[in-house]
């Protein structure tokens, strides 16, 4: 069964029907399947990056069966990149001591093997 498949046409994300017709080798698609994609852009599995946002379904399997490069989206690291935005400035002040800290205990370290 061949799934229907779109490009992304502009930044506002509008959808083209791609049905019929070749593919624009650069271009950004939503659905499709697998050998239609390899076949209209004259490529194979190898040379596809794939990037989806299911580990099983988009990672895994592309990965195993259809032998793509591929990426994979995680959105739990957004709110974690947002917490590690905000809190740049308490933690550079929180590096500050504990790196004076780890010298102190380095010079500590190497007086104590000089006494030895």
């Amino acid at each position: 069964m061949r799934n229907p498949r779109f490009e992304v046409v502009n930044d506002e994300r509008l959808l083209k029907s791609r049905i019929d017709g070749p593919e624009n080798r650069s271009g950004i698609y939503l659905r499709g399947n697998a050998s239609t994609i390899e076949e209209h852009l004259g490529l194979s599995g190898l040379e596809i990056l794939y990037v989806g946002d299911h580990l099983y379904t988009d990672v895994l399997l592309s990965k195993d069966i259809l032998r793509r490069r591929t990426a994979l989206l995680v959105r739990e690291l957004e709110d974690e990149l947002k917490a590690n935005t905000n809190c740049a400035t308490e933690q550079q002040s929180l590096n500050r001591p504990m790196n004076k800290k780890e010298r102190l205990e380095f010079e500590q370290s190497q007086v104590r093997i000089q006494l030895q």
